[in-house]
């Protein structure tokens, strides 16, 4: 993974911040910008190296866990992302469903330099199915969070068959997935009855897979 950060980028970045403070009347303004100092790009392909066009790719920052951004491959298979320097980064790559392509997260990217990284993703299979109440209720914007269970974060490593996905009105989801043990977590953060975390395992073993899960009421964790 080559490192793109030259002294020149450094003086691009400082000359932009000095024009806009110059022009400008009001700090305040000025200092809501982007200056876009970094620049996080990078080129996503399948496992035969061909480029995939359309597979969108989120960057967050890592320490309050906080979406900066998100954009969809070229036709090159490309993406690119301008930001402020800021703290260690992840993408969260995801390709259409149709490709039956797994989504990978890539961890650990430095958010004072400029990366280019490529993202190889692999074969996996179609995963579907609902969450719900204790009482059989569906339940609407649950975020599901998958990863393999008992992996280990390492710098530039891609954690595939991963990714993340909101469940639909009545409490669907759908997302690809990499055989094996995966540790899925369910994120809520609007529902006050129930749980705001709660994590279940699953082994994926074969295409079109039903897992099904039953989110907590508030305190049933604790019991």
């Amino acid at each position: 993974m080559k490192n793109y950060f030259t002294p020149n980028l450094l003086l691009t970045c400082l000359a932009a911040l000095f024009f806009v403070m110059l022009g400008s009347n009001r700090p305040a303004q000025a200092e809501s910008q982007s200056y876009g100092c970094y620049k996080l790009s990078g080129r996503v392909t399948d496992s035969s190296n061909n480029p995939i066009k359309g597979v969108r790719v989120e960057v967050w920052e890592k320490k309050d866990n906080g979406y900066i951004s998100a954009t969809s491959t070229n036709v090159k298979g490309e993406f690119s992302f301008a930001h402020d320097p800021c703290g260690p980064l992840f993408l969260e790559v995801t390709a259409p469903l149709k490709t039956q392509l797994a989504s990978a997260i890539v961890e650990n990217i430095p958010g004072t330099e400029a990366r280019n990284i490529l993202i190889g993703m692999k074969h996996g299979y179609l995963v579907e199915g609902r969450v719900t109440s204790r009482d059989g209720k569906p339940v609407k914007g649950i975020v599901i969070k998958a990863f393999a269970t008992g992996h280990n974060f390492k710098s530039s490593e891609r954690v595939h068959g991963g990714g993340a996905v909101e469940t639909s009105k009545k409490g669907y989801y759908k997302m690809v997935l990499t055989p094996g043990e995966k540790t899925f977590v369910l994120l809520n953060q609007n529902l006050s009855e129930y749980a705001s975390y709660s994590s279940h395992a699953a082994t994926i073993t074969h295409d079109q897979m039903v897992v099904d899960f039953q989110i907590p009421y508030v305190g049933e964790l604790t019991k």
